[in-house]
Parts: structure tokens; sequence; C-alpha cells
């Protein structure tokens, strides 16, 4: 192989080299980005639960209600998922399964 053709090799090997380490920078800022976004809705849900939880102290619901409510509004045909049906139990009721 000639010298031209190495230094281009080299030169292409380089530029392959840079791109993948900006991928990978890329990479990681994004899952920062998503981390800092997951962050921030296990916040805004944890407060809503926290108001939610003091008001339902304050005003109390029927869980036959809420369960009505939910069946009315996910019109899921297999029932309300477990999880929605157990953490809505622990709001109204305090109970957990």
């Amino acid at each position: 192989m000639s010298e031209l053709m190495l230094n281009q090799i080299q030169h292409m090997l380089h530029n392959v080299s840079d791109a993948v380490q900006t991928m990978g920078d890329q990479s990681s800022h994004n899952l920062e980005v998503v981390m800092g976004a997951l962050d921030d809705i296990a916040a805004n849900v944890m407060a809503t639960q926290a108001v939610v939880a003091v008001l339902l102290k304050k005003f109390p619901l029927e869980m036959a209600e809420v369960e009505a409510w939910l069946n009315q509004d996910i019109q899921n045909p297999n029932g309300i998922p477990t999880t929605t049906l157990a953490v809505t139990r622990y709001l109204v009721t305090g109970q957990k399964d």
C-alpha cells in the first residue's frame, strides 16, 4: 500500500473514532436529561400523593365510589389495572396490599 492510502485510511479511522466519541458523549447527555425528567416526574407524583393523602384524611371517600369512577374513566375490558387499584386503595384507605 502506498503511503497516501495509509494516510487516508488513518484519517478515516480518526474520523470514525471522533464520531463514535461524539455519539457516546451525546448518549450520556441524553441519559442525564432523561434521568432529570424522571426525577422531576417522581417529585411531582410524590407531592401530589402527599396533598391527596392529607385531603383524604380531612374529606374521606368511599373506596367503592372511587372504583366506580375508575371503571367508568378507564373503560378497560380487563378492569382496573392492579397497580392503579393498589395505589388508589392505599391513598383512600391507607392500607397497603
